[in-house]
């Protein structure tokens, strides 16, 4: 019985470092907010870094802090994970702790820990993805104003040999 006790705390602790391997890792942001004080448990290096605080200085804040020029959006994001379990947004953005703003894919789901219900949060830095967008944007308002000038000059020539095949005094 001792023996797999042990072996079962072994496991358990295995179990438990591979988890904290991978929540330190992972390329994404991640927040662990309590849902009762609205307050953010822990965050991973990942987070610190995409929202350049320091290391610990999120913890304890409110997870708003990071959305305040965005509370309708925040709180829609909060409504929906409420009653639905989980919730994925691409049009919320975050307060980095110099002040700039991130464009942010987020991703939120509810669950327990510890009998605490908690909000688990993953974070995207989505800046390439609006830059994209933007020049995409910018390249096909280029493209449709060029079309539309080589059309224009097109319809003008066609308009002129049309008028000249009329004109029966033209060889």
């Amino acid at each position: 019985l001792k023996k797999d006790h042990e072996a079962s705390e072994a496991e358990l602790r295995s179990v438990t470092n591979r988890l904290e391997l991978i929540f330190e890792n992972v390329n994404d942001g991640i927040l662990l907010i309590d849902l009762d004080d609205d307050r953010i448990l822990e965050a991973n290096r990942a987070a610190h870094e995409r929202l350049r605080y320091d290391r610990g200085e999120l913890e304890g804040m409110s997870p708003l802090d990071l959305h305040p020029h965005e509370p309708e959006l925040f709180e829609d994001l909060t409504g929906a994970l409420r009653t639905d379990g989980g919730v994925v947004s691409e049009q919320l953005s975050c307060r980095r702790g110099d002040g700039t703003t991130m464009p942010a894919a987020v991703s939120a789901s509810r669950t327990r820990v510890n009998d605490r219900e908690v909000m688990l949060v993953t974070i995207r830095d989505n800046s390439f993805r609006e830059q994209y967008r933007t020049q995409l944007d910018l390249f096909t308002r280029v493209l449709r104003h060029n079309l539309r000038n080589d059309m224009n000059v097109l319809r003008g020539y066609f308009e002129v040999i049309c008028d000249r095949i009329e004109d029966t005094t033209v060889e």
